[in-house]
């Protein structure tokens, strides 16, 4: 009985993605692909996955969960930072050597 459960646990049936909890959409994910039992993150341009970027929806005794928590997509806040030391200059000045 007790390999029985083993053999359960370590092959859990994959079910639709659909039945697993809504995976949660921040700022930085341009969108989830889902097909079958997969969803896979997608981040916005500029953007880079931290962490897993696919996961499966598993039956469990618990009902449908995913394989494993999903990734963040993370970046810099602003494409065009600037200083905020008013004494940094960002403007070029020509250089003349003689």
């Amino acid at each position: 009985m007790i390999f029985l459960i083993l053999i359960s646990a370590v092959f859990a049936k994959n079910l639709d993605w659909a039945q697993c909890p809504t995976l949660e959409q921040t700022e930085n994910i341009e969108k989830f692909t889902c097909r079958k039992a997969a969803c896979k993150l997608v981040c916005k341009p500029g953007k880079s996955i931290v962490g897993v970027n696919r996961v499966m929806c598993k039956d469990s005794a618990n009902g449908a969960k995913w394989s494993k928590e999903i990734g963040k997509c993370s970046g810099c806040k602003d494409e065009n930072p600037t200083p905020n030391d008013p004494s940094y200059v960002t403007e070029l000045i020509p250089l003349i050597f003689c």
